[in-house]
């Protein structure tokens, strides 16, 4: 639990150094190894309790709502804050995407905590549902466009492959465009 533990050095040049070495003793939380209530009793920030007992219990869990009941207060200090509506929004979207859980599912938080979090919450949704839509197809016309580019031009390079899965959606549009009248696979590509 020291930085210098950290240093990769080999026991011959560590011995003579000693001294020299820094020296910054850290404590590592593990926050699966503390029980919730206990969690919930330390001295936090609104924001470093919530975000830890997400940390400890959003994954999976079937019953995160009610577990969340006791953060109801810290959620409704973080929405009030300087920039609460932005770090509301960032633990809505990991309640959403880790907790694998459907907005409509945290109405029992937005009837405590009123309109402004139901507003947050029902936009971070609408904006996960618009990015999965635009990577779904993004990875369709991927899919299809690898397919048109090895019917017309036979296998592809596992480089081009790859280059046509990481290319954003109106890339791929002007590569699809291009597979038509493309006399070679780099006239596609350029």
């Amino acid at each position: 639990m020291d930085v210098a533990e950290l240093i990769d050095v080999d026991a011959d040049t560590r011995a003579p150094l000693g001294d020299y070495l820094p020296r910054l003793r850290y404590v590592l939380d593990d926050v699966n190894a503390v029980d919730l209530p206990a969690l919930l009793r330390r001295p936090l920030t609104p924001a470093a309790k919530v975000m830890l007992c997400l940390q400890k219990i959003a994954s999976g869990n079937p019953d995160l709502v009610a577990q969340l009941e006791p953060l109801v207060a810290d959620l409704a200090a973080i929405l009030a804050g300087p920039g609460g509506k932005q770090d509301f929004r960032t633990i809505v979207k990991y309640i959403i995407v880790v907790g694998d859980m459907d907005p409509d599912d945290l109405d029992p938080l937005t009837d405590q905590l009123g309109y402004e979090a139901k507003e947050v919450i029902v936009t971070t949704a609408d904006r996960l549902r618009a990015e999965g839509e635009a990577r779904g197809e993004a990875r369709g016309r991927a899919a299809t466009l690898i397919e048109q580019l090895t019917l017309r031009f036979g296998r592809l390079p596992a480089s081009v492959e790859q280059a046509v899965r990481d290319a954003g959606l109106e890339q791929l549009k002007v590569w699809t465009a291009r597979v038509l009248t493309a006399s070679s696979l780099d006239d596609v590509l350029v």
